[in-house]
């Protein structure tokens, strides 16, 4: 049967300017003279050449595509580049995977061209679904070009790579190419586009042909930018995937050579048919049955609402071990049930049985991994919903929950997860988008007993008690790991200013459903200045304790992920020993909308002072241009805790 080709609309040459081929192995006399980037002297390398090529091949009668990739680095200052090591990161799934089909790489320095070889190459199993191949450049010095060039061959059709055109190396010429069989129609997001120095797009024809079927045309595409700015990198930003210049690929449809159309879901209306009756999630959300003859009987005898859906949650939190599988696909819960271990999916949808068992309204939450984009609430195509927790409502507050990490407590959803807005599934209505909010504040308190030594006027012993709660007790745990209380005193010590740290005692280590508590003894050195003597009543670890905004300006949002809350309140007691000379002065500062603020007070005696710090980040994202607002009220908080002293004078 004869095959109707399926002709896409083709974009138009944009520029004269053409693409620029390199030969692999020799770079150029031009590219060795290079001492440094004009456009970004400070860089310490840049990228000459970055180019990228995929194509569908037929190998042993099955479609394949083939991923050729060329790169070529040089470096100017070996000292601070860091990006001597590459990896190569390659999809499984169940019994189909990508592999290296040629790989080589080249150290030049000069005349002298060193190889690495195959011992040097390494294989890592990243997770269930990524294998990592990795190597290090040797010898790698001021003036080399480092340079690698490989071939992947891929079973996964749907998995054009999305091509960057921006990295943190400023790049002198990036290059994409695509031939795609007509046979596979692909939508496209190219963002940045208006950077794009050459853009052409021709059909080849007869390209691709399958064994005993007709030929096929294809789409060719080349994408070029030149001279593209190195992206900068902060904290508190989502990935960079985000928003730097890159071509996102998406398969929309299939068309068999014997005309059959396979249509992708392209819509969230027709993504959210696979959740409709008889599908496969239903059947992994109906198992009320097996779930009722082995769940302890007692845990629906709690009368509040609350505290038996607490008691539910733990139950499976504590009687199943996470297998490090993060996915969404249910697979059999039953199963995992009996083996006590399971997926993050697995344990998260027992939850989800459970709580309906016991008469709740649960619904499955999909979100997107913070290492992945945003969410495209518009087209499913192009977001990938990787992790399944679920929500709740109870009293009418809106909890989120997921029982497959055993230090996250009720409420509080993966942070790693908290990218933009989620999806609900709701089997009994619509399906909707919600982002992610707690009902558990996240709060570092802090309360200091200070007093003067007896025998020692210069020295200064402290009793501290900190709390933690929410997101900000889960990161401490997540610090605390498996250290013992010596090895957290150390460690808190570092991070303290010139303070010696002893008697320490960890309160609810591991019981996530209460606040962490650290308390610890102190003694600082007052700072001697003449004839005053300074001291720093915030001289511990606090959770800012250096402004992470470093950048004149910033081109993309600010993520904190949660709101976030600091108060530190330092009792100070002089006795006869000192007379105050002076106290910073009390402050307020405060973002417009009151999505930030800081506040100072100081209040004293003739022998004692009150020194009490309020920070407080009341939204978990901010606009580009809140930028230099919320970095002037964080100098304002590392000032108010760092450089503003309590000056005192001897009696």
């Amino acid at each position: 049967m004869k095959f109707l080709l399926f002709l896409l609309f083709l974009p138009t040459l944009v520029t004269a300017q053409k693409s620029l081929p390199a030969i692999l192995g020799a770079p150029s006399e031009s590219e060795f003279e290079m001492k440094n980037y004009e456009k970004d002297t400070e860089a310490p390398g840049l990228i000459l050449y970055d180019q990228g090529y995929n194509y569908f091949k037929v190998i042993n009668g099955y479609v394949k595509i083939i991923k050729k990739y060329h790169h070529k680095t040089k470096v100017f200052d070996a000292k601070n580049f860091e990006n001597e090591t590459v990896k190569i990161n390659l999809y499984q799934f169940n019994d189909s995977k990508e592999k290296i089909v040629s790989l080589v790489a080249y150290t030049h320095n000069g005349a002298t061209k060193i190889e690495v070889e195959d011992k040097d190459i390494f294989t890592e199993n990243e997770d269930e679904n990524t294998i990592a191949i990795k190597f290090a450049f040797p010898n790698v010095k001021d003036g080399s070009i480092l340079e690698y060039a490989y071939e992947v061959e891929s079973p996964f059709i749907y998995n054009v790579d999305d091509w960057l055109f921006q990295n943190t190396l400023p790049t002198l010429y990036s290059e994409y190419r695509s031939d795609i069989p007509s046979n596979y129609r692909y939508l496209k997001k190219i963002y940045g586009s208006d950077r794009l120095a050459y853009k052409k797009g021709v059909i080849l024809e007869k390209c691709f042909r399958i064994p005993n079927q007709d030929y096929a045309d294809c789409e060719s595409n080349t994408y070029v930018m030149r001279d593209v700015p190195a992206f900068k990198t902060e904290r508190y930003m989502l990935s960079s995937k985000n928003y730097v210049f890159k071509i996102n690929y998406a398969l929309a449809e299939e068309i068999s050579f014997y005309g059959k159309k396979t249509k992708k879901k392209s819509t969230w209306h027709a993504y959210d048919k696979m959740f409709s009756a008889g599908s496969w999630y239903e059947d992994e959300t109906d198992q009320l049955t097996f779930f009722e003859r082995n769940m302890p009987k007692d845990l629906f005898e709690i009368e509040n609402d609350l505290e038996k859906a607490k008691a539910i949650f733990y139950y499976f939190q504590n009687h199943y071990d996470w297998n490090n599988y993060v996915g969404t696909n249910p697979e059999d819960i039953k199963k995992a049930f009996k083996n006590n271990e399971g997926s993050q999916t697995q344990i998260n949808l027992s939850l989800y049985n459970g709580l309906k068992l016991a008469g709740f309204n649960p619904k499955i939450f999909l979100s997107s991994s913070r290492n992945n984009t945003i969410p495209d609430e518009l087209q499913p195509l192009f977001t990938s919903l990787d992790y399944l927790s679920l929500t709740v409502v109870i009293d009418n507050k809106n909890y989120f929950l997921d029982a497959s990490r055993k230090e996250l407590p009720f409420g509080l959803a993966n942070p790693k997860t908290i990218n933009g807005k989620g999806r609900v599934i709701n089997f009994n209505g619509p399906n909707y988008w919600s982002p992610v909010i707690s009902e558990i504040e996240n709060k570092h308190i802090a309360r200091l007993k200070i007093e003067v030594d007896d025998d020692d006027s210069s020295s200064f012993n402290a009793k501290v008690t900190e709390q933690f709660t929410g997101y900000l007790a889960l990161s401490e745990r997540e610090e605390l790991g498996d250290t013992n209380e010596n090895d957290y005193r150390n460690e808190k010590e570092k991070h303290s200013k010139n303070a010696t740290i002893s008697e320490v005692q960890i309160e609810n280590k591991t019981n996530n459903k209460v606040p962490l508590v650290i308390n610890y003894d102190a003694t600082f050195e007052a700072e001697e200045v003449g004839e005053k003597s300074l001291i720093y009543p915030f001289f511990f670890e606090t959770f800012f304790d250096d402004n992470p905004f470093k950048l004149d300006e910033r081109s993309y949002p600010i993520d904190f992920a949660y709101p976030i809350t600091n108060t530190y309140i330092a009792m100070i007691d002089i006795k006869d020993k000192y007379d105050i000379i002076s106290v910073p002065e009390n402050k307020i500062m405060q973002l417009k909308g009151k999505t930030g603020s800081i506040s100072v007070t100081y209040t004293k005696t003739k022998s004692t002072i009150i020194a009490r710090l309020n920070f407080d980040i009341a939204e978990p994202s901010f606009a580009p241009s809140e930028y230099l607002n919320l970095k002037e009220l964080l100098q304002e908080l590392i000032d108010s805790q760092s450089n503003q002293p309590i000056i005192l004078e001897k009696i």
